[in-house]
């Protein structure tokens, strides 16, 4: 397969360092289905955008008259940054090249799409983001070549702002995968995208407009579950990153009684073995006192050698200090008996509950920075960066 294997944090940094150098540097991103490619790379184009100090629009959500718009001379062009996402998959050669022209007397021109059009114009700044790249057909890919190395579009030349990235399946997650041909795959620098950890997606989720911290338990005791992909499975449902997001966004306003509802949409989503494991997980902590635990902390040590239902316990503990505030304090005391990481776990399911200015407060006062302090200074230190 060849190309490095980056995680999602490399990934962000190689395309940061490949957009400011631009010339000939395409890159073209493989990896499992749902693991964030595409994500990955709108993620660091919106932050371009705002290092720049440019709005950042989506070519695909603008009408036509939008973008006929951009070309004109007293437009916005140089005070926006533009996503371009073409799924290479349903494309023609045409859709690369345009179409000839017949009406300029002796001689046969490419007239260039819009597209292509507005990416040429100087003023513009743009991501050009070929999405299902070896899942075109090889004509597709052949009219390729000159965009990914000369950056031109037949006579048209792409703005100096306009970065080019690809991405694609391996061929062993989809037969229907494209093989590139050597001279193109010569043209891109190569990366593999690795799975995220759970503590990785868990952050990912944790900014995200849907934090859902049943989620973050589950899948620090059950990982494997962050990419529940086989080869040749015969399952239509199963979980990756991005079901799991679409997981999250469903299971919103959801209460744990509501059982019928969330193994709706688990199971739906992320397959029977997925939703009959995270329902087992979710009445893990209803068989224990929580309660007395949050009164008498030294309590939980006894329960700390299950991963599930550790990490069910301190789920539920922060459900009920998001419901009584009063009950944080007895929480971070919880902490104390923890390991490093599963106290940094808490902490970080405590700040999504309680709000993590409060947990901070409460941290930084009293007795608690001498007990749990250097357990869970490394999240206390990103959260007052941020």
């Amino acid at each position: 397969m060849g190309g490095a294997t980056v995680n999602h944090k490399k990934l962000f940094d190689m395309l940061r360092k490949l957009r400011l150098k631009m010339k000939r540097n395409a890159l073209f991103i493989k990896g499992g289905s749902g693991i964030g490619k595409s994500e990955a790379v709108e993620d660091e184009a919106i932050d371009y955008s705002k290092t720049i100090n440019r709005e950042f629009i989506r070519w695909n959500e603008m009408s036509t008259e939008q973008r006929e718009t951009l070309l004109a001379p007293d437009s916005n062009l140089d005070k926006v940054h533009v996503w371009v996402d073409m799924r290479m998959a349903d494309k023609q050669a045409t859709d690369l090249l345009g179409m000839p022209d017949f009406t300029k007397g002796r001689f046969v021109e490419w007239k260039p799409r819009l597209l292509f059009a507005v990416l040429s114009d100087p003023r513009c700044s743009a991501t050009l983001f070929f999405d299902e790249f070896n899942l075109s057909q090889k004509t597709v890919q052949s009219a390729s070549y000159q965009t990914i190395l000369d950056r031109c579009v037949g006579d048209v030349t792409l703005s100096k702002d306009v970065f080019i990235v690809a991405a694609g399946n391996r061929i062993e997650d989809n037969k229907t995968v494209i093989e590139s041909a050597p001279p193109l795959n010569n043209r891109f620098y190569h990366v593999t995208l690795m799975v995220p950890t759970a503590d990785e997606w868990i952050d990912y989720n944790m900014s995200s407009d849907f934090p859902e911290p049943r989620l973050w338990g589950f899948l620090k005791a059950k990982e494997e579950y962050i990419h529940n992909y086989k080869a040749n499975q015969k399952e239509e449902a199963f979980s990756t990153p991005r079901r799991l997001q679409f997981l999250a966004e469903d299971l919103k306003g959801v209460t744990d009684d509501d059982k019928a509802t969330i193994e709706l949409y688990s199971v739906s989503g992320c397959g029977p073995n997925f939703g009959e494991l995270f329902l087992t997980y979710l009445d893990m902590a209803k068989k224990v006192d929580v309660d007395a635990i949050l009164e008498k902390p030294e309590t939980v040590v006894p329960y700390l050698k299950e991963p599930d239902l550790r990490y069910s316990i301190l789920t539920t503990i922060s459900y009920k200090c998001k419901r009584d505030n009063e009950k944080t304090p007895k929480a971070l005391v919880v902490a104390e008996f923890l390991s490093d990481e599963d106290a940094v776990f808490l902490v970080r399911l405590l700040g999504e509950s309680v709000g993590k200015k409060a947990i901070l407060r409460a941290i930084r006062s009293g007795t608690s920075w001498e007990k749990i302090g250097p357990k869970v200074e490394p999240i206390m230190s990103t959260w007052e960066r941020a």
